[in-house]
This record gives structure tokens, C-alpha cells and sequence, in this order.
């Protein structure tokens, strides 16, 4: 179980390593631009401090999940993106039905667990669509 498991980790791995790296090299497509970090009008100096102290507990979380006993940990600088993926053992969770939680096991053909964090790479908040 653990072989095809490692096996389908590092196959998403290089997909996401060459998926980067054509998206550098491409003709095809557009080179990814880091965001501008000069001053805007478009938010206050209290907006921009909230949303650098969001991203710096968003780093704080995928820190400390690297930091934890997983098979496959990383982070990938992808143009304006900053992507951090773990795979680990299967996990079970909570579930909330009829305003309970119940605690859900991981099924028995459960091979494994992704976590997988897209984040903005000027200020290091979580991009909901894409993680």
C-alpha cells in the first residue's frame, strides 16, 4: 500500500516540479509575475497589516505542518503563487450532523492524506479557489 502510495506522491510532485517549470519556459503561455509591492490607493495601511498578519499565520500553520512526521513535505515558489503540499497516513474528522460532531475514521482502503495550501506570494494569505 505505502509503494503505490510513494509512487503516486512523487508522480504528483513532478507534475507540479515540470508543470512549473514549462509554465516557465513556454512560449505558450505567460510568464507569472510577481505582484507589485509598491504603494496602492486601493487599501488602507490597516488593510495591508491585517492581511500580511493573516499571511503570517497561514506561514506559521504550513511551518509547522512541514515540521510534522509526514512522507512527502515541500514548498513550491510558482510565479505569484507560494504552494505548500504534505502527504501523510490517512486522517479521520469531524463531521457535524443534526449540531453534533462525530468523530469519521478513515475508510479502510484509505491510502493517504494531501494537504495542499495555495498562497498569494506578496502577502502570504491563503488563494480559496485554488486550495
Amino acid at each position: 500500500m505505502w509503494r503505490n502510495f510513494l509512487t503516486c506522491a512523487t508522480a504528483i510532485f513532478f507534475a507540479i516540479t515540470n508543470t512549473c517549470s514549462a509554465q516557465q519556459s513556454s512560449s505558450m503561455s505567460s510568464m507569472p509575475m510577481m505582484p507589485v509591492m509598491a504603494k496602492s490607493n486601493e487599501a488602507t495601511k490597516d488593510q495591508l497589516a491585517f492581511a500580511r498578519a493573516e499571511g503570517d499565520s497561514v506561514d506559521k500553520c504550513t511551518n509547522w505542518l512541514l515540521q510534522q512526521k509526514a512522507v512527502v513535505t515541500g514548498q513550491i515558489n510558482a510565479g505569484e503563487y507560494k504552494i505548500t503540499y504534505v502527504f501523510s497516513r490517512p486522517e479521520g474528522w469531524y463531521e457535524l450532523s443534526n449540531e453534533i460532531l462525530t468523530w469519521q475514521p478513515p475508510s479502510s482502503n484509505a491510502n493517504a492524506h494531501l494537504w495542499l495550501f495555495v498562497q498569494d506570494a506578496a502577502d502570504h494569505r491563503i488563494v480559496p479557489p485554488l486550495s
